[in-house]
């Protein structure tokens, strides 16, 4: 085994063993951010294909960024820099000094919340301001989201409230449910501030406001 294979087979250890610990199942799909160093970037570029399908990534993200030593980057700052409302959650990093290479995955269920949660707070006039986000989801989409909760907050600058549905009492897609369900599990928001989402196995319904 070559040393660029060597590189691979842990990288693809690494994004599997982080998969676990984040709490994603074997079948949830992820996007993949990194950041390399020297040979190691360019052997991550070349079985990018092969990592993708080992670790179930529907998009693998090179962060573009002149890396000289990962022990001294700030990972934190520099990211928000150079990916301004990408996925890329900053300060979500883990950083492999000895393989030279630093990356982050976020599940595609949370990318696709993420990514409409934000649509709709712009909507709103509330791009600038610290959001409460109400929310429900069903099945594999609640457990993904309870899961990255905390990711989420980092990346959307906003605080989660969950309100959870009974799935033996509601067993119906959340886009069938009634708006007035809705309204009665939360308690207090009218019928136009929820936004009901499905798409595929994603299963997300959601209230934000200014916190």
């Amino acid at each position: 085994m070559n040393k660029q294979t060597e590189w691979v087979d842990t990288f693809i250890r690494d994004i599997q063993e982080l998969r676990k610990s984040s709490g994603l199942d074997v079948s949830d799909r992820i996007y993949l951010s990194w950041i390399a160093t020297g040979a190691t970037a360019q052997a991550i570029h070349n079985a990018s294909n092969q990592i993708s399908t080992a670790v179930s990534a529907v998009k693998m993200n090179p962060v573009d960024l002149e890396v000289h030593n990962l022990a001294n980057l700030s990972l934190h700052m520099q990211v928000q820099q150079i990916a301004p409302g990408d996925w890329t959650v900053p300060g979500d990093w883990t950083i492999d000094e000895d393989l030279g290479i630093a990356y982050s995955i976020v599940g595609e269920q949370v990318d696709k919340c993420i990514h409409e949660i934000q649509k709709t707070r712009k909507y709103k006039g509330l791009a600038l301001d610290r959001i409460r986000v109400s929310w429900m989801g069903k099945g594999a989409t609640e457990r993904a989201i309870l899961a990255a909760s905390n990711q989420i907050c980092a990346k959307i600058f906003a605080e989660m409230d969950h309100i959870p549905i009974d799935d033996h009492k509601y067993d119906c897609p959340i886009d069938d449910l009634d708006l007035s369900v809705l309204v009665g599990l939360s308690g207090c928001y009218e019928y136009g501030d929820w936004t009901p989402l499905e798409d595929g196995d994603l299963e997300f319904a959601y209230h934000i406001e200014k916190a």
